[in-house]
């Protein structure tokens, strides 16, 4: 993964690239913005650069170091993610203890840490005393979404870097690499990115397709019989293994803010769901305009408890019955 091949994210790469001409490299960095912008693979592409055994501009992509980044074998880059909800304070010391060797064939050492925001209060005391006193050779990126929920003594010890949504043209650019998406898969994909390129959505995307229908059959039709079948289907998406009622709140999301954009009579051409002009034109009859705004608060509130830990099946069940009582009646 080299600069080059980071679309849509120039302003971030040329502070990258500036520092490493430099030879000004900090500490630490802070990759913040959307998720599924470019932050991970920003990352990998600024290891490759100042691990290349070629130095320039950018990544010669086909040096030793190069090649053992892009198989994933390279003994001076590790990543972690959290382990369930939280990054735990084993995860840290563990790799804590890694970073604090040399580089075993690298001119740095780099850790990046995913979900940054989501180290717990041990695991990140326990993080900011590192950052205070960095080994050399070394350079930490973490990546968060979120970073208000970083300790404020964490954010000041790091460079900030800033993401921003991609391009549509960017997102349908990516895409394209996917040759198993058809046209119309392509085009569904580049609606609803809303500016971010989902793989997970690329590997699913025939039950997307279907659960969208699905949701939307759902608004149309909320009597006594269907809400039954609903929350037969929240327990099937609720799997811990698939989770896909993310998805499902996903398009809940879509769905109203496109309800809204109908209700104010804005253009139809800016709609996610332009495809379904007919069922939204439906839906928006079935809720006020209101009850519209009201709705899309709950979807953003469902997914703010579930993160909280809210139990998942409960949470969506309470959700679909404030849809029924916010109907017109």
């Amino acid at each position: 993964m080299a600069f080059s091949e980071i679309l849509g994210q120039d302003p971030a790469i040329g502070l990258l690239q500036k520092a490493i001409q430099q030879q000004r490299l900090p500490s630490a960095y802070l990759f913040t913005g959307p998720a599924h912008v470019g932050k991970y693979k920003t990352a990998l592409a600024l290891t490759q650069a100042i691990n290349c055994l070629q130095p320039g501009e950018d990544a010669c992509l086909s040096c030793d170091s190069c090649l053992q980044i892009i198989n994933q074998s390279f003994p001076d880059f590790f990543a972690i993610q959290p382990e369930g909800q939280f990054i735990k304070i084993n995860q840290i010391k563990e790799l804590l203890k890694w970073l604090h060797l040399r580089p075993a064939s690298g001119k740095y050492r780099i850790l990046a840490v995913e979900d940054a925001e989501k180290m717990n209060k041990e695991s990140a005391n326990a993080f900011l005393k590192t950052l205070e006193e960095p080994p050399p050779q070394t350079l930490i990126i973490l990546l968060a979404e979120h970073p208000q929920q970083l300790l404020e003594t964490i954010v000041s010890r790091c460079q900030i870097i800033r993401f921003q949504l991609l391009q549509k043209a960017h997102v349908e650019q990516i895409l394209k690499e996917y040759q198993q998406l058809s046209p119309e898969q392509l085009n569904f994909l580049a609606h609803f990115s809303m500016g971010c390129v989902r793989e997970d959505w690329v590997e699913k995307i025939d039950a997307l397709q279907t659960m969208r229908d699905q949701v939307i059959d759902f608004l149309l039709n909320l009597s006594p019989e269907q809400m039954e079948k609903i929350f037969k289907a929240i327990e099937g998406w609720s799997a811990p293994k698939d989770k896909e009622w993310r998805y499902m709140l996903d398009f809940l999301e879509y769905w109203f803010r496109d309800l809204a954009w109908v209700w104010y009579g804005l253009p139809a051409e800016q709609l996610l769901n332009q495809d379904r002009m007919e069922k939204l034109e439906q839906c928006a009859q079935r809720f006020p305009l209101n009850r519209v705004v009201k709705n899309y608060q709950k979807v953003l509130q469902t997914r703010e408890q579930i993160r909280m830990n809210a139990y998942v099946p409960l949470a969506l069940n309470a959700l679909w019955i404030h849809f029924k009582q916010s109907l017109v009646k």
